[in-house]
């Protein structure tokens, strides 16, 4: 991005494109879009849709449709604050929606992870939390066991995973909720009673950035490892990153779904920390099918570049910093993933090739243990856009998603593709009807959270894109898009 607040001058949503070049235009209506709304509410009325986050699950590679499909997000309904989670098995065709946490105070920032099982899932659930901190935003997670049909190609199912005590499906609500319900509600049970306090320091901020925009603008992110190596009784490693008084990067570990370790900053195996206080600005997470983890995370300082870490022992200690930029520009939003091939693709925005806007860039890394080697500069692959998001298909295919701006201007969702592992990037275009408009009324600084876009393809070929929209002085909605083929 240019700079921080200049993206939050006005609301801007998740946008997808595709570019051939980086100069290419946008196109509208070329790909197959098919998009529905998860929930709504009315921005009139004082409701607001806050932030969103994606997890998918494909349960059998070879049958279509029964993908599941996990939404976490954060609403303000009136007079409650709510972290939801809508939840459907069979790609998105009816969806069951479950309240994780009923507040009176703000909680925002929704986080969600999955781990497919031979007999269900592991789902994990995670946001930032101002009434447990009483005032203070801490970091909070709960995990859950959604048991499913029987697949035999998966892992096995962890030990001891719960058979009773489901949470009870919310109500659905014609004006919030505009989706077909599941005649046969999936089963969530919660591993534990209640959510845990992550970050548990009630005396500074965990999670939250404030850059002149307010206590809202915070980002966190959440992370699960299901790779044998980092097993405990076959349950998957979860993890959780924030920046703890928008200084210091902790994070923190749980092996069991219930209890989590203290908080600990990132060393290398010498016992050093590895992320300089001045890196502290949105940090993601992934772990690859190695099970080798990945932080990234931007600097807080200007021009800051955008830094990742790696961990080859789950978690215990990490590498040395990769420059993932290396520019002379503002670089923002690192997020990464990595191909079948072992190549470590990274997106973020950057002023470099616009410094009166901003573009998405990627860069092509490489790992040897936990060291990241990075050739060169990032370079753009889309003009006029923040805060991307790249999911690959496990092979050689990537795909980014991001907020467009089409000089400076409030654009739609957009994606940008690449079949051959970022050699080229395909033809914008536009998921019809995402342009967004500036609300008339605004509560602290919602644009900042439009960076939430969040994307996943199936076995069958079929991108799954979840984001959020505003309609001026209307509505603000959670809407999921599906396209086939991906790319």
């Amino acid at each position: 991005m240019k700079s921080f607040w200049k993206w939050a001058v006005a609301m801007v949503l998740p946008a997808l494109f595709v570019f051939s070049s980086f100069s290419g235009d946008l196109v509208q209506g070329q790909a197959q879009w098919a998009t529905m709304t998860i929930g709504q509410a009315g921005a009139k009325a004082g409701s607001w849709w806050f932030s969103s986050d994606f997890a998918f699950s494909e349960r059998d590679p070879a049958t279509a449709d029964d993908d599941s499909l996990y939404v976490a997000s954060t609403a303000l309904l009136g007079q409650d604050w709510l972290v939801f989670l809508h939840v459907s098995k069979d790609g998105g065709a009816t969806w069951t929606k479950y309240i994780v946490k009923l507040a009176g105070d703000v909680v925002i920032g929704a986080r969600v992870k999955a781990a497919s099982y031979k007999d269900g899932d592991v789902v994990c659930v995670g946001w930032q939390d101002w009434e447990v901190g009483e005032g203070i935003p801490e970091i909070v997670a709960q995990c859950f066991w959604a048991p499913k049909p029987t697949v035999e190609s998966l892992p096995d199912t962890p030990q001891n995973m719960p058979s009773e005590g489901a949470l009870e499906p919310a109500e659905q609500v014609a004006a919030n909720d505009p989706y077909n319900s599941d005649p046969s509600p999936q089963a969530i049970i919660p591993l534990a009673a209640e959510p845990t306090n992550l970050s548990n320091t009630p005396d500074t901020n965990s999670g939250v950035h404030d850059i002149g925009t307010g206590d809202y603008v915070g980002q966190w992110d959440l992370g699960i490892n299901p790779h044998s190596q980092c097993a405990t009784n076959g349950f998957p490693l979860v993890w959780a990153v924030w920046s703890e008084d928008y200084t210091q990067l902790l994070y923190s570990r749980s092996t069991d779904g219930k209890s989590w370790e203290p908080a600990q900053a990132f060393k290398n195996a010498e016992g050093q920390e590895v992320f300089p206080e001045s890196y502290t600005r949105f940090p993601s997470t992934y772990v690859d099918k190695d099970g080798v983890m990945y932080a990234a995370v931007a600097q807080a300082i200007r021009p800051p570049d955008v830094f990742m870490s790696a961990s080859t022992d789950c978690g215990q200690t990490w590498g040395e910093l990769a420059n993932l930029s290396q520019n002379s520009g503002f670089s923002d939003g690192p997020f990464v993933a990595v191909t079948e091939d072992g190549a470590l693709h990274t997106v973020n925005d950057d002023d470099t090739t616009n410094p009166d806007n901003a573009d998405i860039h990627h860069n092509r890394c490489t790992r040897e243990g936990n060291a990241i080697t990075c050739a060169g500069s990032s370079q753009p692959i889309a003009k006029d856009g923040g805060f991307p998001y790249i999911a690959t298909d496990g092979k050689q295919a990537l795909y980014v998603s991001y907020s467009s701006h089409p000089g400076g201007k409030l654009g739609g969702v957009g994606f940008v593709c690449s079949s051959d592992g970022g050699q080229s990037w395909s033809a914008p275009e536009e998921i019809p009807n995402s342009t967004i408009g500036s609300p008339t009324i605004r509560f602290t600084d919602l644009g900042a959270l439009h960076w939430q876009e969040k994307s996943a393809v199936n076995a069958q070929n079929t991108l799954y894109l979840v984001w959020v929209q505003w309609i001026r002085g209307q509505a603000i909605k959670l809407q999921l898009s599906k396209r086939t083929p991906a790319c």
